[in-house]
């Protein structure tokens, strides 16, 4: 009875950690919108999706980068050290760059641009926070 009643504390104390991290990953970090230009599926409902993001001009092809957000949407400018973004390869600098993202990826819409939400925390990846379809704004449908 005992070791039940602690594995249940103990699975609680997980999941509430896990609601901890995504309620302050919505509300504090700052979060903007970056356009799903491709869907490289995994396996199932995991999926990696290459971002298209806006870079600053003249940043060079193999630098480091990290992200901010303008306007709503997510821009990258370079970074004097690694911040965990993984920009793929590209033989030239290009005005928008391509960050790749693994997700849970659950059907996608029918018609019309996918667009993600990510956060950015001051070390590492960015988290996805949501996607969305656009047909004149941006409408999500899918929330992590």
């Amino acid at each position: 009875m005992k070791k039940g009643l602690l594995l249940a504390v103990v699975q609680s104390a997980l999941i509430l950690t896990i609601l901890l991290k995504q309620g302050y990953d919505k509300r504090v970090l700052p979060k903007g919108w970056a356009k799903v230009e491709q869907v490289v599926s995994v396996s199932g409902y995991y999926a990696t999706l290459h971002l298209s993001i806006a870079a600053e001009p003249n940043i060079p092809v193999h630098s480091n980068v990290t992200a901010y957000v303008s306007d709503g949407m997510l821009k990258l400018k370079q970074s004097s050290s690694y911040r965990g973004l993984g920009v793929l390869y590209e033989k030239e600098a290009a005005p928008a760059r391509k960050i790749a993202m693994n997700i849970f990826w659950p059907k996608p819409p029918e018609g019309g641009e996918i667009w993600l939400e990510a956060a950015i925390p001051p070390r590492g990846k960015l988290r996805p926070l949501r996607l969305g379809k656009k047909n004149g704004g941006i409408v999500p449908y899918f929330d992590y």
